[in-house]
């Protein structure tokens, strides 16, 4: 199996024939692939490989040090709002 070009998705740029207000996709990759760009543009809500960094971040902060993650600094150090 080849690894696929970074910033391509199965399925071609737009991975699917329709997306649209209500759907949501979840596409790990960052930056994001032609299939979230065309997700969000048609209206889908998109969770990028960003938004995992950061709730795999925070679930290892608050199990490394037993506080609460400061995860509206760390969504604000990626960009992220």
């Amino acid at each position: 199996m080849r690894c696929p070009r970074r910033g391509s998705s199965p399925g071609g740029a737009s991975g699917r024939r329709t997306w649209g207000t209500g759907q949501t996709l979840i596409d790990l990759p960052y930056p994001r692939t032609a299939t979230a760009q065309a997700a969000a543009a048609a209206g889908a809500r998109v969770l990028d490989g960003l938004e995992v960094l950061v709730a795999q971040g925070a679930a290892s902060f608050e199990l490394w040090t037993g506080h609460p993650a400061p995860v509206v600094a760390m969504r604000g150090a990626l960009g992220l709002t």
